[in-house]
């Protein structure tokens, strides 16, 4: 009996999100504390710091931020893994104007996001969220044409999740 390693790699993007998600978990146990409103809070607030407080060298309360190295761990599996899913996705159509869109735009995003703890982290987020809305509306108009209302839903959830948290970003809504 043999296994096709196609099934396998099929896999890998979801397998790399839930490893990303118990990392960054794991950082936000080690979070020192502080919040853009309260610097003195102790330890990390799902609801109240940005994913980039666990990216940063110094926590927002001043100490050294010991969670740094798993936050970081986290983020570069999370963007591997959106990265391969973009390619995979581009891979199943036809079209080489949606595949070239997907692929590009969705590996751009992957790039740019994992560069968003670097002294460039504003222009990294921006770019990053660019072509991820590129990729994502690039996918929603291959789930169009393939006639998948379930997916197009969910993808216009998730654009619009994106977008509400642009404007928290760039509105500076807390």
């Amino acid at each position: 009996m043999s296994v096709d390693p196609m099934k396998f790699v099929r896999h890998l993007p979801i397998l790399g999100t839930g490893v990303a998600f118990a990392l960054y978990t794991a950082a936000t146990a080690r979070y020192p504390g502080g919040t853009d409103w309260s610097p003195d809070t102790v330890g990390h607030r799902w609801a109240e710091n940005f994913v980039c407080a666990v990216l940063k060298t110094e926590a927002l309360n001043g100490t050294e931020n010991a969670a740094r190295p798993l936050g970081l761990s986290a983020l570069v599996v999370l963007c591997t893994s959106v990265g391969a899913v973009f390619f995979m996705i581009s891979r199943s159509t036809s079209s080489r104007a949606l595949r070239s869109t997907i692929e590009i735009a969705g590996i751009g995003t992957a790039v740019y996001s994992v560069l968003v703890p670097t002294p460039i982290h504003d222009l990294m987020v921006t770019l990053g969220l660019a072509f991820g809305a590129v990729a994502f509306g690039a996918v929603l108009r291959l789930l169009s044409r393939e006639r998948r209302p379930g997916l197009l839903a969910g993808g216009i959830v998730l654009i619009a999740i994106q977008v509400f948290i642009a404007v928290g970003y760039y509105g500076h809504v807390r």
